[in-house]
Formats: structure tokens, C-alpha cells, sequence
């Protein structure tokens, strides 16, 4: 704390960027190794805490040059709120005075930053960089909600003169300066932003849950006016039909007292199609031409309903909605889902509305929302504007993300038919899917299937030489991203058996013309393997078939098929096909058949008594696909990673006998590649690759050191390249090791597993690894450290059953906390 009281209060090194960025992120470390209560009892803690935050305050001021580090800082402070209810005694922490002035420092400075990030590249603003974003706003709920009522006016301040100025410009007819309107936007966006991150959270700090949700309310309020003006008067005035906007003029007309028709419609034949609408008595009355006057035969006047009304309306159509497809609107409607999301999750869900009582009071009074179902409306009108109007995939996808608590029909929104938004399918027809299992009726289901089924009949029919064409490939992409969507919402036995009866046997073979076809475009072979990873996950148990059923079989002779075909064509392409794509397919294949391995509804010991290859040439394709990926790959693409060491885990667990069986340069590889596993950052695969190795050492403890099979082929394997190979079981124990004394690991229990199993191996492994470990230690601790390591193996037996395993854990628990306490 000294030295970085020096160096906040002198600046040095801190005009160099590497440096300034290393002291914030040593800043940021200090509450995560230390207690608040030990922090406020140092010496120097009153004018550490202030030189923080002038430092902090400084920082946020110079954006351009501490972007990157203002993540560390925020995340230093809002630590430290977070402890405040734990500390005991007297000692202030100080923190009441400096974090409103925090909060209002970010508020300013994002606004201000606005001003220089509007003559930049519009790629380079801050509110689309969805990461830098994130990590800025993670720590804004806890420092705003513990001193709420000052931050909240601070927020307030701020946010009602902009938003009065959008809704003035909501009224006027058309726009002076399309530039203070992007501009609005824009400081809209950020403060709508920075209130949706306050609603990540429901409350904390020493205020009531009553007073905040009134905080919650006055935000909100603010929020749910501007949702209302967006998509009205200059910042909409567009339909998305013909038929809507006439339908809208006479409505208005109506309530009006006047009926709209229809003056002309042009269709657009030569220019762009457009309707005039006007008054039913606009104009004037005329007399026909060489015919005498009415008045003149001395017939009684029945006069006329013209009386010259000035009302009229054109109607354009565009290529695309002008306001809607302005970067300025689609940032702020982001932000706005992204308050609608974190609003509906605090205080829509049925299970918190009843107890929102006074955010809804609050409410009522403001804007007369007086219950969740009147905001639910509000979400719902907001969801379908953005369907009807924007053609943008960010905003689709989002919107589409709301759309599943919503309760809407099946309507034919536009982008379905733009391939840029294909990806928003699978939300969509997810969505179709919870509103059509709601019921258990197979005659809805097979109607809701129809537009699916007429896909399928058409490609179907498609000659081999025509399905190549770009009309099939897209074709073939949104039915799989519709399949993908439909098979998310089922999550029981009856609805899976729906849809697994509708595609098999009849409409399977079009998944394996489409990967035969398309296995070097990445942009088919995506959609269609992710939804047949989707098809066979056994979610909820749905995929548990009746004991007489083969169809557990036949799903898995089909998911065999599609893996081994697409696996032998992709690694038959060129080298200089992309690689990321390429290995994109390879994971999901990977994940495909780790789920079809682990859904227990096949017995897999039936492929083998009928001498049936589909096991055996599925796992044999996946080791070949994995075995053509150099070590440095897996590791360096994360989804990549995951799937690779999933099925790794799934193969040691249940297949160990196809592992066995390789030859020994490939086994050593795949055995290495586990090694390498446990040096990784992530929690979740080092534990699958301990648990690879777990039951790699208990097949050999078992086999071989216990002789319950020692000459069978797989245990004969497994011994010959172990004694190849000398060093690899007492490395692999040396790794397990200091993972558990000398890394912060939170899954001690998994690490626990194989290394009892490596200990069991061999007596005198496990003492040449305890006089490494004493080697390397001071000379006055080594009896000490002797006496814990004999007290690892007490009441240890030479057994691998759970009670010795459990034991085994609590032993080396007690180990690590005596070895590091020493």
C-alpha cells in the first residue's frame, strides 16, 4: 500500500501506457487478495483511499488513453462497496464520500467522450465494441445502488434535458439537423445503458428494497417515455405494408370525424410506388363540360359533400426504413432491449411482480403503468416494431431474444427473407416451438410443421445436379436453423418422439445429401451439423425411448453416418482452406458425438455383438479428426478446446478400449495432449482431463497391478507403452500436484481422483516425487513436510473404491493447507 501511495501521489512511470496499465490492473488486485476490514486498519489507508480516487476521477477524465484500464479500477471499487456490509468496527472506509463522485465522474466522461467519438470511424465507437462495453458496465450496478438516491439524481440531471429534447423532436415534421439527432441518440444510448446495468441487480447497500424500487421506477419511467418516442412522429412515420399505412390514415380520420380514401396509387412501373390518401370532401365541385347548369332547368339543388379539404398524405415505399437503418437509432434501441431484458427479468417474471409493489405505485403515478402486464404489453409493441421495422441482424437477434417470454403469433416477418438475419431463424421458430408444445397435440404439431415439410418435398425433389445452386444452399441453411429452433423448445419424451417420428425415416436422408454436397461450405455444414448436435442432446431425458424401442439405435446409425461423411471430406480438402471454419466443423462434430456417447439410449455393446461398424467408424473419424490437429490449435481456439477434451473425457470413460488400441504414437500424442489439458486456465477442462487420466491409471491399477485381466489386449497396450515410456506417469503426477499445493484451484476433489489412482500405480513413483518436493524446499521445513506427506497416505489403502477415494480427499486437503501454512 506504501509503494502505491508513492506512486499515485508522485505520477512516476505512469506516462509510459504498459506501465499505467500494469499499476490499475495492481490496483485492482488489492481487494481481491485482501478484506476491507484489513485494508481500512493500514496506516496509510485514509490517503490511499483518497489518492485512488483522484486517480480514478483522473482516469475516467483522460478516456482515450485509460479506455482499457478503466476496467481494473471500476472493478477495485465496486469490491469494495460490496464488502462494506461485512465490515465490523468503528474505522470509516471513506467510501461514502468518494464513490457518488466515481459515478458521477463515468456519467460525465461518457458523455463527454461522445463529443471527439463523433468525428471518428462510426466502427470505432465504444457503445459497438458489446466486450470493452460490458466490461465498463459490470461494475456500474453495485457503485450506483450503494448510494442510490444521490446517483439516481445525478442520473436524472443528465438523462431529462436530453430526453425532452428527443421527444420535441418526436413532434416536429420533418428534421433541421439530422446530425443533434444522432447526437441525442447517441448520450440516449449511453445513459440507457448505464440504468439497464443498474437493473442487474435489485438492491443493495443500507436503502430499504421499498425506497429502491422507487429509485428503480424514477429510472425506469424515464426509460419506458423514451421506448414510446422512438417509434413515433420524425423517429418513425414509416409501415411496413401498403395496407397499414392506408389503414392508419383512416383510423386517425375516423377518430377525427373524416373518412380517407384513396386519391391515387401508382404502383411503380417507372418510379417508386406511392399512394396519395386524401379528405373525402377535399377539392371542389365541377360541372360537367357542355352539359347546361342544374340550378338553370330549375331542378332542386341536392348540393355536394366537396367542400375544398386541404388534408392529403403521400405514401412512399423505400428500399429500406430510413431512420430505422441509421447507426445512431439502432444504438439506442440496442440499449433500450438491454434495459427491456434487465427490467423484465427484476420485475416482470411472475415470480417478483407481486412483490414490486412500490415500483409499480411509483409507476402508475408517472405513466400509468400500474401492473407488469401493462409493461408486458409495452415490451410486446416494442418487440414487433423492431421485427416489422429494422432489417439489422444485431437488433433482430436481440429483439428475438425478449421474444420468447412473449406470446405472439406466427407471422411472416420481412428479414426472414434476407440471408444476413438466417441466424435469427433458430430464435424465432424457438420461440414457435414453446407456443406450439404448450399443447400435447400431434395434429398441431404436424400443421405447425407444414411450411418445414413443403422445404423438405422441394429439396428432396432437387436433382444431384442442380443442388449445388445458390436457391438450394440457402434453402437447405434456413431449414436447418428452423429445425435447430423447433428442437430447442422440446424438453420432454412425448414432444421429442413428435418430432424424431416426423424426420425419421422419411426425411434423413436430405441431412446426408446436404453434408456430401456441402462439406466445403462452412455456411451449410454449420447450421446443419448444430442442429443435429441439438437433435441428439438428451435435454430434460426427452430422448429415453420405451425398452422395446430401437430408436435410440437408429438415431445414433444416423448421427454415425452424418460424422463419418462429413469427417472424411473435410480432411480430404486442400491445406488452404480456412482453418478456422475447418476446425469450426470439427468441434461441433466433436460435441455431436460426445452428447450421442453420453444421452444413455444406446446400448453400445449391441454394435459390436451384431458386427455393426457405426461406434467403431464414428470414434475411429473423430480420433483422425482430432489427430489432424496440431496441439497448438486445440488450445489456441477456445470452442475448439472445450469439445476436444468433452469427448476425450467421454472416450476414457466408456470407450477406453478404442483409446487402447491405437498405435503408440498416436496414443502418446493424445495421452500428451491431456497433459497439456491441465495447464490450462479453465476450471471445467482441467477436471475432464483429470478425469481422463482417472480412469486411464484405474484401468491399469485394475488390470494390471491387481491382475484381474493383465493379458487382455487393451491392459497388454496399455503396460508395453508405460514401460516405453517411463517418465509419462510420473509427470503427469508431478502436474497434478502442484496444481493442488501451488495454484488457487477450485476443484481439488476432481484433481484428488487421479492421483491417487497415479500413487497406487507405483509405491516408488510416489517416493521420488516426495524427494523432489522436499529438495526444493528450506532445509528447516523438510521434516516438517516429510511428517505431512506420511500423513497423506494414513488409512490409505490399496483400493480404488469411493470410501478410499473420499478419505484420500480429505487427507490431501489437510496436506495442502499444513504445506502451506509451513
Amino acid at each position: 500500500m506504501a509503494g502505491t501511495k508513492e506512486i499515485l501521489k508522485t505520477g512516476k512511470g505512469l506516462t509510459d501506457h504498459d506501465n499505467y496499465n500494469e499499476f490499475c490492473r495492481l490496483l485492482g488486485c488489492f481487494k481481491a487478495n485482501y478484506q476491507l476490514l484489513d485494508l481500512v486498519n493500514m496506516e496509510d489507508y485514509r490517503d490511499w483511499i483518497r489518492l485512488t480516487a483522484e486517480f480514478t476521477l483522473k482516469s475516467l477524465e483522460s478516456w482515450q488513453w485509460a479506455s482499457g484500464s478503466l476496467y481494473y479500477l471500476l472493478g477495485l471499487w465496486s469490491r469494495l462497496v460490496t464488502s462494506v456490509p461485512y465490515l465490523k468496527g468503528d474505522t470509516p472506509a471513506l467510501l461514502d464520500e468518494y464513490v457518488p463522485k466515481i459515478i458521477e465522474g463515468f456519467v460525465s466522461s461518457r458523455l463527454d467522450s461522445l463529443q471527439d467519438e463523433f468525428s471518428d470511424d462510426l466502427s470505432e465507437n465504444l457503445l459497438d465494441n458489446v466486450e470493452l462495453l460490458q466490461d465498463q458496465l459490470d461494475c456500474i450496478p453495485h457503485l450506483c445502488r450503494f448510494k442510490y438516491e444521490r446517483t439516481s439524481i445525478c442520473i436524472l440531471t443528465v438523462l431529462e434535458p436530453i430526453l425532452q429534447i428527443y421527444m420535441d423532436e418526436a413532434r416536429l415534421q420533418a428534421s433541421a439537423d439530422r446530425s443533434e439527432v444522432f447526437h441525442v441518440e447517441t448520450k440516449l444510448a449511453w445513459i440507457v445503458h448505464i440504468v439497464a446495468a443498474i437493473l442487474k441487480i435489485k438492491q443493495f447497500s443500507s436503502l430499504s428494497g421499498e425506497s429502491q424500487e422507487k429509485i428503480d421506477a424514477e429510472l425506469s419511467a424515464r426509460v419506458f417515455q423514451l421506448v414510446n418516442a422512438t417509434d413515433s412522429g420524425l423517429h418513425h412515420l414509416i409501415f411496413c405494408r401498403r395496407e397499414a399505412l392506408i389503414e392508419w390514415a383512416r383510423n386517425v380520420g375516423k377518430k377525427n370525424g373524416f373518412v380517407i380514401v384513396i386519391k391515387r396509387s401508382d404502383k411503380g412501373d417507372s418510379r417508386k410506388a406511392r399512394v396519395t390518401l386524401a379528405c373525402e370532401r377535399g377539392g371542389t365541385y365541377r360541372h360537367a363540360k357542355n352539359k347546361p347548369n342544374v340550378e338553370a332547368l330549375n331542378r332542386k339543388g341536392t348540393g355536394t359533400k366537396k367542400c375544398d379539404c386541404p388534408f392529403k398524405i403521400i405514401g412512399v415505399k423505400l428500399s429500406r426504413p430510413r431512420r430505422y437503418g441509421e447507426i445512431s437509432k439502432q444504438r439506442l434501441d440496442h440499449a433500450i432491449l438491454t434495459f427491456l431484458q434487465h427490467f423484465r427479468k427484476l420485475y416482470v417474471a411472475d415470480h417478483v411482480a407481486d412483490s414490486s409493489k412500490q415500483l409499480y405505485i411509483r409507476l402508475s403515478e408517472l405513466l400509468g403503468l400500474h401492473d407488469h402486464l401493462l409493461v408486458l404489453n409495452l415490451i410486446v409493441g416494442k418487440i414487433a416494431t423492431n421485427l416489422k421495422c429494422y432489417m439489422a441482424e444485431e437488433i433482430i437477434s436481440h429483439s428475438l431474444s425478449l421474444f420468447f417470454e412473449m406470446a405472439c403469433g406466427r407471422e411472416h416477418f420481412p428479414f426472414l427473407g434476407d440471408y444476413r438475419c438466417s441466424r435469427s431463424r433458430t430464435t424465432l421458430y424457438h420461440t414457435i416451438g414453446l407456443l406450439v408444445f404448450m399443447e400435447d397435440s400431434l395434429l398441431k404439431f404436424r400443421t405447425s410443421m407444414d411450411p418445414l415439410l413443403q422445404v423438405f418435398v422441394s429439396l428432396e425433389s432437387t436433382p444431384e445436379e442442380m443442388f449445388r445452386t445458390d436457391t438450394v444452399k440457402y434453402a437447405l441453411i434456413g431449414l436447418m436453423r428452423d429445425l435447430k429452433g423447433i428442437a430447442m423448445a422440446i424438453n420432454n419424451r412425448k414432444m421429442y418422439s413428435f418430432l424424431f417420428d416426423w424426420l425419421y425415416p422419411a426425411h434423413m436422408p436430405l441431412l446426408l445429401k446436404g453434408i456430401s454436397h456441402w462439406s466445403d461450405t462452412p455456411e451449410v455444414t454449420t447450421p446443419l451439423l448444430k442442429f443435429v448436435a441439438e437433435l441428439v442432446l438428451n435435454r430434460s431425458q426427452r430422448l429415453i425411448f420405451d425398452s422395446s424401442s430401437p430408436n435410440g439405435i437408429l438415431l445414433f446409425r444416423e448421427v454415425s453416418k452424418l460424422i463419418v461423411c462429413y469427417g472424411s471430406r473435410v480432411l480430404a480438402l486442400p491445406s488452404h482452406v480456412d482453418i478456422a471454419s475447418k476446425y469450426k466443423g470439427m468441434w461441433i462434430s466433436f460435441t455431436i458425438l460426445s452428447r450421442a456417447l453420453t444421452g444413455n439410449y444406446v446400448n453400445f455393446g449391441v454394435f459390436e455383438l451384431y458386427g455393426d461398424r457405426a461406434l467403431a467408424d464414428a470414434i475411429d473419424i473423430a480420433l483422425k479428426m482430432m489427430l489432424s490437429i496440431p496441439l497448438a490449435d486445440i488450445l489456441a481456439y477456445r470452442k475448439l478446446t472445450v469439445a476436444y477434451y468433452a469427448l476425450l473425457e467421454v472416450l476414457f470413460n466408456g470407450h477406453i478400449v478404442f483409446i487402447l488400441n491405437l498405435d503408440t504414437s498416436t496414443f502418446m500424442y493424445i495421452a500428451g495432449s491431456l497433459e497439456a489439458g491441465l495447464k490450462v486456465l479453465d476450471t471445467n477442462i482441467v477436471s475432464q482431463c483429470a478425469s481422463a487420466i482417472d480412469n486411464l491409471c484405474t484401468f491399469y491399477f485394475n488390470c494390471v497391478t491387481l491382475g484381474e485381466s493383465p493379458n487382455s489386449p487393451a491392459a497388454l497396450n496399455l503396460a508395453r507403452r508405460i514401460a516405453e515410456y517411463p517418465g509419462f506417469i510420473p509427470e503427469l503426477l508431478k502436474t497434478l500436484f502442484e496444481l493442488v499445493l501451488f495454484e488457487n484451484c477450485g476443484n481439488q476433489w476432481s484433481l484428488s481422483r487421479p492421483i491417487l489412482s497415479l500413487m497406487l500405480i507405483s509405491e516408488e513413483m510416489s517416493t521420488n516425487l516426495k524427494a523432489q518436493i522436499l529438495a526444493a524446499q528450506p532445509v528447516d521445513q523438510r521434516h516438517h513436510l516429510s511428517t505431512c506427506f506420511d500423513k497423506l497416505m494414513a488409512d490409505i489403502n490399496q483400493s480404488l473404491d469411493s470410501k478410499n477415494r473420499d478419505k484420500f480427499t480429505q487427507n490431501l486437503t489437510r496436506f495442502k493447507n499444513e504445506f502451506r501454512n509451513k
